[in-house]
């Protein structure tokens, strides 16, 4: 990961993030919602979605990496029941102000 910092912040000159935020969705719930899209959409998941060992090993990285590199996890289920949009709109900006220090 090292050499990806190097390339983005060093030579191609990318702002540094201040804070980034990973929203965390149980594999499961996130794979529901694929299957319920598709059937809505009268499709089917597509070749990454119906690959269950890529979407996984996709998951755990994302929260292997959240936590090694400090990113704010912002989970989006409670208690098995997933949270409307604006719960966690305001779980984000909740976070950041915290994070950031900012008052109000």
């Amino acid at each position: 990961a090292e050499w990806l910092f190097k390339l983005e912040y060093d030579m191609l000159g990318l702002p540094r993030p201040h804070v980034v935020i990973y929203l965390k969705l149980p594999f499961e719930k996130s794979l529901e919602r694929a299957k319920k899209r598709a059937q809505e959409t009268g499709g089917k998941l597509d070749a990454v979605e119906s690959n269950l060992d890529y979407v996984k090993n996709g998951h755990s990285a994302g929260i292997f990496y959240a936590e090694k590199f400090g990113w704010e996890i912002i989970e989006c289920v409670d208690q098995g029941i997933d949270l409307n949009p604006d719960e966690v709109s305001w779980r984000v900006v909740n976070q950041l102000i915290d994070r950031l220090g900012l008052k109000f």
